[in-house]
């Protein structure tokens, strides 16, 4: 370079500086457009919680949110589950691969070891599991707490799980929402002019007879969008396990009972002490629908739950409402699962009709 000409110097240095420039730039360009290894969250504890941007492997202790991870159309990436999902028959009709996923959890121990082996991404978890949580934080493994009582916990739940697992699950998750918040209007838009002393009075049971939910529960709220009055809740029973005595629900004398386990029906009918109570007496007992997931208490099938039970309380207000014709389109599009007539008969009589 020393024997060019001065002219024909200055140009070629020109020429470097420019391509160093442009060279400078396209590296900016292209760091700026790396995805970055990690994102933060919020959990519904408020806690910010670090984890992977992208999500490939995901568990829970939990049946409803390993249901919703599923439900979202990311059941493949459940690195590990517990028992009682991954033995559901429809869990196993919905998700073949279920069968072979370990299952270190129960619903309120964890095999650490043996959750280490599945390599999770990140652990979502329900509240009351503060010593998996300790476990988790021994070894470094994050965890998102979501939990939800309400519709309202529950909507921002579904969008919860949507952003830990990415964008194709938040576009499943806003369909349902709408879906979810358009099946509730249906059926308040009726039963709002309902005058409260015609409401039909509604007990509901749980894990045996007298075990029920009360105020502050996505039980309730169903019931009320129904047109019915939950009367654990209306005589002050709170929370989602709640133990009453029979006295209280003869004096409470409910026109309906609904139940959420199909061996308690028998367990109330072949019980004299039930016999004189208006919801015995009229034949007005009904077992709830199961499938995937029982639809009463914060499932992602509570979508339908309103419309069933609005069909159960009020069948004359709501002749239009086709559940069989719901149900089958509902697991179309968001299991991708073709019911037949008799999965569908046992999914909304689980009891038989």
């Amino acid at each position: 370079m020393e024997n060019l000409p001065a002219v024909k110097k200055k140009g070629l240095l020109i020429l470097c500086v420019s391509v160093m420039l442009l060279m400078l730039t396209a590296c900016q360009k292209d760091a700026g457009s790396i995805v970055p290894e990690t994102r933060t969250i919020i959990d519904m504890a408020g806690r910010e919680v670090t984890i992977p941007s992208e999500v490939n492997r995901i568990c829970s202790s939990g049946t409803a949110q390993n249901q919703l991870m599923m439900f979202l159309g990311e059941g493949d990436k459940i690195c590990a589950t517990l028992a009682g999902f991954s033995t559901n028959p429809w869990v196993q009709k919905v998700l073949p691969s279920i069968t072979s996923v370990p299952m270190p959890f129960t619903a309120t121990e964890l095999n650490i070891e043996e959750l280490i082996k599945t390599k999770p991404d990140v652990v979502t978890l329900w509240s009351g599991t503060e010593k998996i949580q300790k476990q988790l934080d021994e070894v470094g493994i994050p965890y998102v707490l979501i939990y939800y009582s309400t519709t309202d916990g529950f909507i921002e739940g579904i969008s919860l799980m949507a952003e830990i697992l990415g964008k194709d699950a938040k576009a499943v998750a806003d369909n349902f929402i709408e879906y979810y918040s358009s099946n509730m209007k249906k059926v308040s838009d009726v039963t709002s002019s309902i005058p409260a002393e015609k409401r039909k009075k509604v007990y509901y049971v749980t894990d045996n007879p007298l075990n029920t939910e009360g105020k502050d529960s996505i039980v309730t709220s169903w019931i009320e969008t129904a047109g019915g009055v939950n009367v654990a809740a209306e005589n002050g029973i709170t929370g989602l396990t709640a133990t009453i005595s029979l006295e209280n629900i003869i004096q409470w004398n409910p026109d309906v009972i609904i139940i959420r386990d199909a061996k308690n029906k028998d367990l109330i009918l072949k019980n004299p002490a039930w016999q004189g109570i208006n919801a015995v007496k009229q034949g007005q007992l009904y077992v709830n629908p199961k499938g995937v997931n029982v639809w009463s208490a914060r499932s992602a099938d509570g979508a339908l739950q309103p419309l069933w039970a609005a069909k159960r309380l009020y069948p004359d207000l709501f002749t239009a409402i086709n559940v069989e014709e719901e149900t089958r389109n509902f697991y179309k599009e968001y299991y991708h699962y073709d019911l037949s007539d008799e999965e569908l008969e046992t999914v909304i009589y689980p009891a038989g009709k």
